[in-house]
């Protein structure tokens, strides 16, 4: 396993600390590691939300051609 050092501010180190107190991680590489696994799996379920995103509006209608000119146009005399 590969070791490294890390700095970290006054509020993680008793979030830290605070979870070794309590009995839920028993040392901070294991709270480090859980946060962090947390976090990676945070951002595969946004990546995947998004391809299903892209995938949606990929396979939605064809698009419509858009006349800035005539909106614009529109926009104005509305308002």
């Amino acid at each position: 396993m590969r070791s490294e050092v890390i700095n970290l501010n006054h509020e993680s180190c008793e979030v830290i600390e605070s979870m070794i107190k309590v009995g839920i991680y028993t040392n901070q590489d294991e709270v480090i590691n859980a946060a962090l696994k947390l976090l990676a799996d945070m951002t595969n379920v946004k990546k995947e939300h998004l391809r299903s995103l892209i995938m949606e509006g990929e396979n939605s209608s064809s698009p419509e051609e858009y006349d800035g000119e005539a909106h614009l146009a529109e926009l104005k005399h509305r308002f």
